[in-house]
C-alpha cells in the first residue's frame, strides 16, 4: 500500500512555483539567500561547527551490493541521519554553510543581539546535542555511523567567486576561525565535541563538564551542566524512550546507566523529524520564497539538480549509484592577506569553471582549509555523459594543471580515479545539497595528497582512457589512509617525458601503403614550398585520412608525424565539438605564431605584429574589417562602414589574408587536425588559402565525410588535399597489434580468432575489446620460455619485427626500460629486464610473455560495442521523469511482463499518459513486444514468440486477443 501512494504522488507530481523556490533556496545557506548579488567580501565575527561522519563509505559499499532498491534505502538511511542533525543546527539558529560528502560546516554570526558568548554558546549546545542523540548509529546494514564535532570563533571573511554573468558560481569562507576548525577536527575522534581556544576563550567554564586536551590549544566539552533549561527537560523525556534503539553500559551500581549513543534504527530519528517538520525553522527559505529569488540563485545549483527543477523532477529522481570519473584538485597557496587570497580563489575558479565546461564536467564542490583550496570535479554525471569520461578528465585535470600558475600558488596537485559513487541530494528538506559520496572520490583525495604537484590518476582511469601508455609512467606505491589495496598508481603528462623517445616503440600495423602517400606528398611539398610556380597537380600540401571513428586515425597521423623529418616544424589539434565555432581552428593554428599571454594583451601582440608585417594604411575598409574578424583585432574603421556579406568570397581580401598568412607563415611546417570533422565551415575556407601559400601541409583525420557540411565537402574536394580512406587492418596482424597493446610476445589462438570474427579489422574495437577484459579479470599474463610456448597448442607468436622497431631496439633500451609494460603491471607480471629478453632473441631458452585466458571464461557477453554503456546512459537520462518511473517498474517486473501488471504496479489515472509513456520507450527500442496469447480471459502465459514486425516503424504489436481501448483509439491512430 506504501509503494502505491508513493507511485501515485510522483504521478501526479506538479511543482508550484513556490515548490521550486523552496527547492533552490534550500541549496544555498542563508548568506546567499539574502546577499545573492553581492560579490564583495563579506566579514563576520563567528562561530564555526564542523562535523564529520565517519562510516558512510562503508554503508555506500553495503548498499550497492544490494541491488534494486539500494540507492533509495541509502539515502532514506542519510538523510534521517544528517537530516536530523541539520534540522538541529536550524534550532539553533546555525547556517549550514558547505556540505562536503560526509561531512558539513555551520556558522553562527555576531549580531546586535547576541554577543560572541552567546554565538559559541549556541555552537557548543547544539555539537553537545548532535553528539548526545546522534554520536553513535545504528543503520539496518549493521554499519556504524558516527560523527566528531569540532568549534572555532572569530573573525571570518565571506565571499561569492565566479562570474554574476556565467551560469556557474560558488561561496568561500576563509579566516583563522576556518583553521582552527580544521586544526582542531584532526586532533578530535569520533564521539568528541572539541573546541579550539579561540571559542574556548568566550566560554563560561562554569556551564560545562570539560577536559583539556594536553596540547594547551584544545578543550574536550562533555556535558552540559545547568540546573534548568531545555537540557534539563530533554533529559527528563529519556524515561520514555525504548531502550532497544540506544547504546548503553551498565555503570556497575545497578541504578545508573551510560547511554553512549543511538543505535538500533532511525526510527526515532524519523519520529522527530516529523513531528518538527512543519515548524518554520528557516525563515530566510521563507523570504526567498516570498521574493522570488529563483534567477539569482540558480547558478549557485548543480547542473543535476537545475534540470531536475527545470523538468518539475521530485529530487528523489536524482538518488542513483551511477559510474563516474573523479578529479580532486588540492592547490596549495602562499601565506597572503585575506583580500589577496579571496581573489587568487576567485581567479582560479573561475579557470577551473570554464575548463571543466568545455570538458563537459561539473565543479561539485569548492572549500577552502588552512592554505589547501580543495576543488572537487566529477564527468559522467546525469545528462553529462559520453564516452570518453576518463580521457576527458585527464585532459581536464592536465590543462588545469598548466593553466592554474600564479606566484601566491606554490603547488597543484591532483588526484583522478574511476569507480562507482552514491551520487543525489543528502540533508534536509529546509537546507540540502547535490553530492557524490564513495570510495572514488576517497581514493582520489588520498591520491592528490600523496603525490604532491603531480596528475596521477588510478588502473581504471589509466584504462579507460584509451590514451597512448607513453602518457603514462608508475609512480612509487605509497600507504592511503583507509585504502588497503590502492593498486597501481600512474603519472600522467600529456607533453611526455624528456628521456623518452618520441613516438610508439611498436610500429604501426597494415599502414604500409599509406604511409607510403603521405611520405610522397610531403615530399612534393617540400620540394614545391621553394618554387615560385607549381604546376595544378603537384599543388598538393595536405592529406585527409577518413574512415570509422575506431579505424585508427589517430595513430596513422601519429606515425606520420614520427616519420617526418625533425627539421620541420611540427604541430598536433585536436578538435571536439564545441570547436564548431566560426573561425575557431584558424585562430588556434595562428595562435602558436604570435606571442603568448592573456587575452587583452594576446590582440595587442597580434595587432602590433599585422601592424609591421603589412601596410594597413593601404587596406581597403573591407579588408580591414575582415582582419578584424578572422585574427579577432580591433584595427579602426571608417565611421559609417557597415558590411554584412560574405566577405570571404571577396577576392581582394582573399588576396589580403593569403599576402599576411605567408608572411606569419615564416619557415615550413606540418599540421595535424585530429577530428577534424568538427572544423568549422569558415575554417575550411580559411585552409584552402594556408594551402596557397605554400608554407604548411596539413595532415586531417576525418571521421564521417558523409556528416560534413556542404561547405565542408566543397573544400574538401580540393586537388590541393589527398584523400586517402582506411578501412580495417588485415587479419594477419590481428595477433600481433594485440601482443603491442598487451606488451606481450604470444596470445591464445581462440583470442586472435575471436577478434578476427568480429573486430572488422578496427585497431579501435580491438582495444576496447581487450580493456573490457583486463578489466573483467579474463586476462592474466605469465612468463615463460620461448620453447615452452612454441609447444603449448594453440598459442600464437608473431615475428619480432612486428612487435618492435628493429632498427631503434638499440637506441631505445633506456627508453623501452622505463615503461616495462603498463598493461603488465596492471596484470600483476614480473617482467624481466629488457637486455635479458633481447640479447638472446632466437635462444629457445628466451623468456617470453604471454597473456592467458581464464578457463572458465567466455566470449557471449563480450560481442557488442564498447561504447553502449555511455549509450545506455545517454538515452536513460533523455527521458521524463514518468518513463523513467515505468521503465524502473519495467525493470522491477522482470524482463517479460504483461501491461496489466505494469498497470497495477504504475496506480496512474491517466491511461494516456501512460500509453505516451510506452509509446516513447518502444520508439528508441528500449520495450518491445514479446507476443503474448491473451484470447481467454484468464490466460496470461506467453505461448509464443513476437513474429517479425509487419512494418518496420516501432511501436507494433503481435500479441492475440487484445482490445484497443476507445480512450487511446486517435493516439493509436497516430501511430
Amino acid at each position: 500500500m506504501k509503494q502505491r501512494v508513493r507511485m501515485d504522488s510522483c504521478d501526479n507530481y506538479s511543482m508550484s512555483d513556490a515548490a521550486r523556490m523552496g527547492i533552490i533556496a534550500s541549496m544555498v545557506p542563508d548568506e546567499i539567500i539574502y546577499k545573492h548579488c553581492d560579490y564583495s567580501i563579506r566579514s563576520y565575527e563567528t562561530a564555526l561547527m564542523f562535523c564529520d561522519v565517519s562510516g558512510f563509505t562503508n554503508l555506500c559499499e553495503k548498499y550497492s551490493t544490494f541491488g534494486r532498491g539500494g540507492p533509495s534505502r541509502l539515502t532514506k538511511v542519510l538523510n534521517s541521519y544528517i537530516g536530523a542533525m541539520v534540522q538541529e543546527i536550524l534550532t539553533h539558529n546555525g547556517d549550514v554553510l558547505k556540505f562536503s560528502g560526509d561531512a558539513f560546516l555551520s556558522m553562527w554570526k555576531k549580531t546586535g543581539k547576541l554577543s560572541m558568548q552567546d554565538v559559541v554558546h549556541n555552537a557548543i549546545d547544539c555539537g553537545l546535542i548532535i553528539q548526545k542523540n546522534y554520536g553513535t548509529f545504528m543503520t539496518d546494514v549493521g554499519v556504524i555511523l558516527k560523527v566528531k564535532v569540532a568549534i572555532s570563533a572569530g573573525m571570518s571573511h565571506f565571499s561569492i567567486i565566479g562570474d554574476e554573468n556565467s551560469s556557474s558560481s560558488s561561496y568561500v569562507i576563509i579566516g583563522q576561525p576556518v583553521w582552527d576548525v580544521k586544526m582542531a577536527q584532526y586532533m578530535s575522534k569520533s564521539g568528541d565535541v572539541l573546541t579550539a581556544a579561540s571559542a574556548w576563550m568566550y566560554v563560561n567554564e562554569a556551564e560545562y563538564w570539560t577536559q583539556p586536551c594536553g596540547d594547551g590549544r584544545h578543550t574536550k566539552m562533555a556535558q552540559y551542566m545547568s540546573k534548568s533549561g531545555d537540557v534539563l527537560t530533554a533529559a527528563s523525556a529519556w524515561m520514555y524512550v525504548n531502550e532497544a534503539e540506544y547504546w548503553t553500559q551498565p555503570c556497575g551500581d545497578g541504578r545508573h546507566t551510560k547511554v553512549l549513543g543511538v543505535g538500533a534504527s532511525w526510527k526515532r530519528v524519523e519520529k522527530f523529524r516529523e513531528y518538527l517538520a512543519d515548524k518554520k525553522f528557516r525563515p530566510a527559505l521563507i523570504d526567498a520564497v516570498r521574493a522570488s529569488y529563483i534567477p539569482g540563485l540558480r547558478r549557485f545549483m548543480a547542473t543535476p539538480v537545475r534540470r531536475a527543477v527545470d523538468l518539475e523532477e521530485p529530487m528523489e529522481f536524482l538518488t542513483e549509484v551511477r559510474r563516474v570519473v573523479v578529479v580532486f584538485l588540492n592547490i596549495i597557496t602562499r601565506t597572503v592577506t585575506d583580500d589577496v587570497l579571496i581573489e587568487l580563489v576567485d581567479a582560479v575558479y573561475k579557470l577551473v569553471s570554464s575548463v571543466t565546461l568545455e570538458a563537459d564536467g561539473l565543479v561539485n564542490k569548492v572549500s577552502m582549509f588552512d592554505k589547501d583550496m580543495m576543488i572537487l570535479i566529477v564527468f559522467g554525471l546525469r545528462g553529462l555523459s559520453h564516452e570518453d569520461e576518463a580521457q576527458h578528465a585527464l585532459l581536464c585535470a592536465f590543462t588545469l594543471k598548466d593553466k592554474i600558475a600564479d606566484e601566491n600558488i606554490t603547488s597543484v596537485s591532483i588526484g583522478v580515479t574511476s569507480g562507482t559513487t552514491y551520487c543525489g541530494v543528502v540533508g534536509h528538506a529546509l537546507r540540502r545539497e547535490y553530492t557524490v559520496i564513495g570510495p572514488a572520490v576517497n581514493k582520489a583525495a588520498r591520491l592528490m595528497m600523496s603525490y604532491e604537484n603531480k596528475v596521477t590518476c588510478d588502473k581504471e582511469t589509466f584504462l579507460r582512457s584509451k590514451l597512448d601508455q607513453e602518457f603514462f609512467r608508475q609512480m612509487e606505491s605509497k600507504p592511503m589512509k583507509g585504502i588497503a589495496k590502492p593498486g597501481p598508481v600512474y603519472e600522467f603528462d600529456y607533453y611526455g617525458w624528456a628521456e623518452r623517445s618520441p613516438g610508439s616503440r611498436h610500429p604501426i600495423l597494415g599502414r604500409s601503403e599509406e604511409l607510403r602517400k603521405f611520405k610522397d606528398a610531403l615530399q612534393n611539398a617540400m620540394e614545391q614550398q621553394s618554387k615560385r610556380f607549381t604546376r595544378y597537380r603537384n599543388h598538393v600540401f595536405g592529406i585527409a585520412f577518413t574512415g570509422p571513428k575506431t579505424v585508427g586515425k589517430s595513430r596513422l597521423v601519429e606515425e606520420c608525424l614520427y616519420v617526418s623529418p625533425d627539421i620541420i616544424r611540427k604541430e598536433k589539434i585536436i578538435l571536439t565539438e564545441k570547436d564548431k565555432k566560426p573561425f575557431q581552428l584558424f585562430r588556434k593554428i595562428m595562435m602558436g605564431y604570435f606571442k603568448r599571454g592573456y587575452s587583452r594583451s594576446m590582440r595587442e601582440n597580434k595587432e602590433n605584429k599585422i601592424r609591421q608585417l603589412i601596410a594597413m594604411e593601404l587596406l581597403s575598409p573591407l579588408q580591414i574589417h575582415s582582419i578584424n574578424v578572422i585574427f579577432d583585432c580591433r584595427f579602426p574603421l571608417p565611421e559609417k562602414f557597415e558590411y554584412t556579406g560574405d566577405f570571404l568570397s571577396e577576392s581582394t581580401v582573399k588576396m589580403a589574408l593569403q599576402e599576411l598568412c605567408m608572411k606569419v607563415l615564416s619557415n615550413f611546417s606540418v599540421k595535424v587536425v585530429d577530428d577534424a570533422h568538427h572544423m568549422d565551415d569558415e575554417s575550411w575556407r580559411l585552409l584552402l588559402i594556408l594551402l596557397h601559400t605554400k608554407k604548411l601541409f596539413f595532415i586531417l583525420a576525418i571521421a564521417d565525410v558523409d556528416t560534413l557540411t556542404d561547405v565542408a565537402k566543397k573544400c574538401l574536394d580540393s586537388n590541393m588535399i589527398l584523400k586517402v580512406p582506411l578501412s580495417g587492418i588485415d587479419r594477419t596482424f590481428h595477433a600481433a597489434l594485440v601482443c603491442q597493446l598487451l606488451d606481450v610476445q604470444a596470445i591464445p589462438a581462440d583470442l586472435e580468432k575471436v577478434i578476427q570474427s568480429a573486430s572488422s579489422g578496427l585497431p579501435g574495437w580491438i582495444q576496447n575489446f581487450l580493456i573490457a577484459l583486463v578489466q573483467r579479470g579474463a586476462l592474466t599474463i605469465v612468463t615463460l620460455t620461448r620453447s615452452e610456448a612454441a609447444e603449448k597448442p594453440g598459442i600464437v607468436m608473431p615475428p619480432q619485427s612486428l612487435l618492435l622497431k628493429t632498427t631503434e631496439i638499440e637506441d631505445q633500451m633506456p627508453f623501452k626500460r622505463s615503461i616495462q609494460s603498463l598493461y603488465s603491471e596492471l596484470l600483476s607480471v614480473n617482467i624481466p629486464s629488457w637486455r635479458e629478453s633481447t640479447a638472446t632473441e632466437q635462444d629457445e631458452a628466451e623468456n617470453i610473455q604471454m597473456a592467458v585466458l581464464s578457463e572458465s571464461y567466455t566470449f557471449e557477453d563480450m560481442k557488442f560495442d564498447m561504447a553502449m554503456d555511455a549509450i545506455i546512459l545517454k538515452t536513460y537520462d533523455s527521458l521524463t521523469p514518468f518513463e523513467k518511473m515505468l521503465l524502473k517498474c519495467g525493470a522491477v517486473l522482470g524482463d517479460i511482463f504483461s501491461r496489466r501488471m505494469l498497470l497495477h504496479l504504475l496506480q496512474s489515472d491517466s491511461a494516456r499518459k501512460v500509453a505516451k509513456a510506452v509509446e516513447k520507450l518502444f520508439s528508441i527500442r528500449v520495450l518491445e513486444c514479446e507476443g503474448g496469447d491473451f484470447t481467454h480471459e484468464t490466460s496470461l502465459v506467453l505461448v509464443h514468440p513476437a513474429p517479425p514486425p509487419a512494418v518496420n516503424k516501432p511501436p507494433y504489436c503481435a500479441c492475440l486477443g487484445t482490445r484497443r481501448p476507445r480512450k487511446l483509439q486517435k493516439l493509436l491512430a497516430s501511430v
